[in-house]
C-alpha cells in the first residue's frame, strides 16, 4: 500500500495536533482547535527542527495537558438545528482543504493547506504542490469536464520538496523512512481464543513508540452491533493513551496574489487544490541558449572528436578561447576542447646562410573534443536540438518558430514547466502547448524578461566561464491518491440488523443447497 492524503482527518486517534510547514520549511507544530483550550497560545507556533523525532513531539506539546481533550472531537450537538449560514452548515476544521489564516498572527503568510497523510514508510511522496483556479467555480462538474473546467485553468502557486534535499524531507527520512522503532501496523486484532490484540503508536504521556495489549474474547464472544465493535476498537487508542502512527496532519502556509502581467487582482474569487506527488518526472527541457553552428558536414569520430572534412574548425564563426564552446545532447550541454594531437615525426630540411640543415619535428593535427562521458559517436544528427522559448503568446516555439511537440502529453492531466525557479502549468489548447500563467515572456537574444503584478524582471542567459547555459524543465506530474474514510455511517435501528440479514441470506442460500441435494437423492432413486 502507497502512502495518500486523507480528505478528512480523526483527531480521535491522532489528537490535535498538527506539523505546519512554512514557505521557507521552517517547521512547527500547532493545535486544531477542536476546543477553547487547544486555543491557548500555548499551543500555537511551537518549533521544532528537522532533527526531532515525530513520536517526542506529542509528549513535549501536550506535556500535563487531559489526554481527553487533546483527543476530542468537536461536536456542538446541532444535528437538528436550523442554521442560515453556509459557514455554519459545514464545518471544515478536519476536512482536507486550503483556507485563510489571518486571525493567525503567529505566521507571516496567509493561507495554510491542511492536509492529512496517511504514512506507509516505503512510498512517502516526494512533493506538495497547491494549484489556484480562477473563478468561484460554480459550474456543474463531473467525470466529463472536470478536467476542462478545473485541470486545465491550474496555475501553480507554490511547490513543497518532501525528499531529503528539504529539512522537510530529511525528517520524513529519519522519522519514517530510516526508523526501525516505526510500527509495521498500527493494529492487530487475533481471533484465536486467550490471545492478545494489539494498539502499536506513540505513547501520549511518555512518548516514543509502545504497544498497548489488552484480551478481547469477551467482545468477539458476543454478537456486538457493527458500530460497538468499531467504537470499541476506536476508543481503545483514547483510553490506552495511544496515538495512531499513520495519520500525520500536515499543513502547509502559502501566499498568493492573483494578477496579471501588469495588474494585481484587488478582489478575485478563486479556488485553490492541494496534491501530494508520488513522481515529479523529468520529460525533457528546452533552453533560451543558442549553441554554436557547425558546418554541414560536421560527424562525431571516435573519443567525441567533431571533425569536419572541409576544414580543420568545425563551428561556421570559427572557435575562440575567450568564451566556453557547448554542444546538447539529450538536454544535455557538454564542453568543446580544442587540442593539438601529434601525427608523428618527419625529417625537415632548413636553409641558413647557404647551408642546408636536417633534423627530425614532431606534427601536430588540432583536433576539437566534445567532454562528454557518453560515447556520442556518430550522434551528430541528434545534437543542438534542445532550442525553445515562450513566445508573447504563452506558445512553447523552436528556433525557427514553430510549434514545440511534447510526446504523450495526453498521459498526463497536468505538466509544468520551470522557468527561472518558477513553476508554470503547461496546457494544449488549439492542438498548441501553452504556459497557463500569470506572467508574460519577451525573449531576447541575450536575455528574457517576465512580467507580473506591474513588475518586469530581466535575466540573462549569456554562456561564459561562470554561467552554463540555462535550461528550463518539463516534469510530468504523478498524483498520489486521495482517499475518505467513511465517517459518516448513522447508527439507526435499522442499521442493528446488519448482522441477522446477512445470517439470513447466508441460511437461505444453505436451505437452497440442501434442497438441491435432496431433489437430486430423490432422483437418482427414482
Amino acid at each position: 500500500m502507497k502512502s495518500f492524503a486523507i480528505l478528512r482527518t480523526n483527531v480521535g486517534l491522532t489528537t490535535n495536533m498538527k506539523i505546519m510547514v512554512d514557505s521557507n520549511y521552517e517547521l512547527s507544530l500547532d493545535s486544531i482547535d477542536s476546543n477553547s483550550n487547544l486555543s491557548s497560545t500555548r499551543f500555537k507556533k511551537v518549533k521544532f527542527t528537522k532533527k526531532n523525532y515525530y513520536d517526542e513531539l506529542f509528549s513535549y506539546f501536550f506535556k500535563d495537558f487531559p489526554s481527553e481533550m487533546a483527543y476530542e472531537i468537536k461536536y456542538e450537538d446541532d444535528n437538528s438545528t436550523m442554521i442560515d449560514t453556509y459557514d455554519l452548515q459545514y464545518d471544515e476544521l478536519y476536512q482536507y482543504g486550503a483556507r485563510n489564516i489571518i486571525d493567525n498572527k503567529n505566521y507571516i503568510e496567509e493561507y495554510e493547506y491542511f492536509a492529512p497523510l496517511y504514512i506507509n514508510p516505503t512510498s512517502l511522496p516526494k512533493k506538495f504542490i497547491i494549484f489556484r483556479a480562477d473563478g468561484p467555480g460554480i459550474d456543474l462538474l463531473n467525470k466529463n469536464n472536470f478536467k476542462e473546467n478545473t485541470v486545465s485553468k491550474f496555475k501553480t502557486v507554490k511547490l513543497f520538496d518532501l525528499e531529503k534535499t528539504s529539512a522537510l524531507g530529511e525528517w520524513l527520512e529519519i522519522n519514517f523512512k530510516n526508523n526501525s522503532f516505526f510500527p509495521d501496523t498500527p493494529l492487530e486484532i487475533d481471533f484465536r481464543q486467550l490471545e492478545f490484540c494489539r494498539w502499536n503508536g506513540i505513547d501520549y504521556e511518555k512518548g516514543g513508540y509502545i504497544t498497548k495489549s489488552l484480551y478481547v474474547d469477551d467482545i468477539l464472544d458476543e454478537e456486538k452491533e457493527i458500530f460497538e465493535l468499531e467504537k470499541f476498537i476506536f476508543d481503545c487508542w483514547k483510553n490506552n493513551k495511544v496515538i495512531f502512527p499513520n495519520i500525520i496532519n500536515f499543513s502547509f502556509l502559502f501566499d498568493d496574489t492573483p494578477s496579471t502581467p501588469d495588474t494585481v487582482k484587488k478582489w478575485s474569487l478563486n479556488r485553490y487544490y492541494g496534491f501530494y506527488l508520488d513522481e515529479m518526472e523529468l520529460v525533457k527541457t528546452i533552453s533560451p541558449y543558442i549553441t554554436p553552428f557547425l558546418k554541414n558536414d560536421v560527424v562525431i569520430q571516435t573519443g567525441n572528436i567533431l571533425y569536419s572534412s572541409s576544414q580543420e574548425d568545425p563551428f561556421i564563426e570559427g572557435f575562440a578561447t575567450n568564451r566556453p564552446f557547448y554542444i546538447e545532447y539529450n538536454g544535455e550541454y557538454y564542453q568543446v576542447e580544442r587540442f593539438a594531437e601529434s601525427t608523428g615525426v618527419t625529417l625537415q630540411q632548413t636553409q641558413n646562410n647557404g647551408f642546408t640543415s636536417e633534423e627530425f619535428a614532431e606534427n601536430y593535427q588540432t583536433k576539437y573534443k566534445i567532454l562528454s562521458d557518453l560515447d556520442l559517436t556518430g550522434k551528430e544528427s541528434e545534437i543542438n536540438k534542445n532550442y525553445g522559448i515562450i513566445d508573447t503568446d504563452g506558445s512553447l516555439i523552436d528556433y525557427d518558430s514553430n510549434d514545440i511537440i511534447i510526446e504523450d502529453f495526453e498521459s498526463s492531466d497536468v505538466w509544468i514547466i520551470e522557468v527561472n525557479g518558477i513553476y508554470h502549468n503547461l496546457i494544449k489548447n488549439s492542438g498548441l502547448i501553452k504556459v497557463n500563467t500569470d506572467y508574460s515572456f519577451i525573449f531576447t537574444e541575450n536575455y528574457y524578461k517576465y512580467k507580473v503584478s506591474g513588475n518586469e524582471y530581466t535575466v540573462s542567459f549569456v554562456v561564459d566561464f561562470d554561467n552554463r547555459p540555462k535550461k528550463f524543465s518539463i516534469y510530468k506530474l504523478k498524483f498520489t491518491d486521495i482517499k475518505d474514510f467513511d465517517d459518516r455511517i448513522i447508527d439507526t435501528e435499522y442499521s442493528k440488523f446488519e448482522y441477522e440479514k446477512e445470517m439470513r441470506l447466508l441460511l437461505q442460500m444453505k436451505q437452497k443447497c440442501i434442497l438441491r441435494i435432496i431433489q437430486q437423492i430423490q432422483i437418482q432413486k427414482n
